[in-house]
């Protein structure tokens, strides 16, 4: 007969080494090497998002975080062979309920840090402004936008979103999208998290440092640009 995984079992696969790659869109996580994570299947909105991962050679598991409380279960744990069949599987009544706090310098932690505290960009009704020329000659396409529609604002400070379109794609990164915390008085800015995307928009990377980002002058260039068209959006929207 063969022996069912245990929850604790199954989850201290963790570090084992890294899992083969059979799904629509698996990524690695930033910081992680050879943990992957299914970009496709996220969901983010809302208390209580989701995420799929696998974190070791053939192992699965869905997480949902609590983002009230700070806490996570697994929905799911499984083992999979190479061509992805699942071949043992922690019964869904074992893990329903058993909310664990969040540890700091955890995969799992990194993960809530990246993929729901800074996730991907899920831009609804996203109108992308070119704000800056970066190309000539044959890479005249490539320039910088802003996305008007997605502009906020507390105090001295503004959150945006910026997009860069490569034209020709440079090794196989067609575009990223940043989102950007400027300090409009100071004329700084922070990368909150960067993603790159390949000429079909699937997701190659994402990575987010947050208010840990690197403080970044903001009085010229692109950056300069881009606070320049914040500010004066915002000022439009408060007359």
């Amino acid at each position: 007969m063969k022996k069912l995984l245990t929850a604790a079992a199954l989850a201290s696969a963790l570090l084992l080494s890294a899992p083969a790659a059979f799904a629509e869109n698996w990524v690695e996580v930033a910081g992680y090497q050879g943990r992957m994570i299914d970009t496709d299947s996220c969901k983010v909105q809302g208390n209580t998002p989701v995420l799929t991962v696998r974190p070791t050679d053939g192992t699965e598991m869905t997480i949902q975080f609590n983002k009230k409380d700070m806490t996570y279960q697994f929905l799911s744990l499984k083992r999979l062979d190479g061509n992805g069949k699942v071949i043992d599987e922690v019964p869904a009544d074992k893990l329903a309920g058993h909310f664990l706090p969040l540890k700091e310098g955890s995969l799992i932690s990194s993960l809530y840090m990246q993929y729901v505290a800074y996730p991907i960009p899920q831009l609804a009704n996203a109108e992308w402004v070119t704000i800056y020329r970066t190309g000539m000659g044959a890479n005249a396409g490539s320039r910088v936008s802003i996305d008007k529609n997605h502009i906020s604002y507390d105090g001295d400070y503004a959150v945006f979103w910026l997009k860069n379109d490569y034209v020709p794609a440079e090794k196989g990164i067609a575009s990223q999208i940043s989102q950007v915390k400027a300090n409009m008085a100071n004329n700084q800015a922070k990368i909150l998290s960067l993603t790159l995307y390949d000429e079909n928009g699937k997701i190659l990377q994402h990575d987010a440092r947050g208010e840990a980002a690197e403080v970044r002058d903001a009085r010229q260039g692109i950056m300069n640009e881009a606070v320049t068209f914040a500010r004066e959006h915002i000022l439009q929207g408060t007359r």
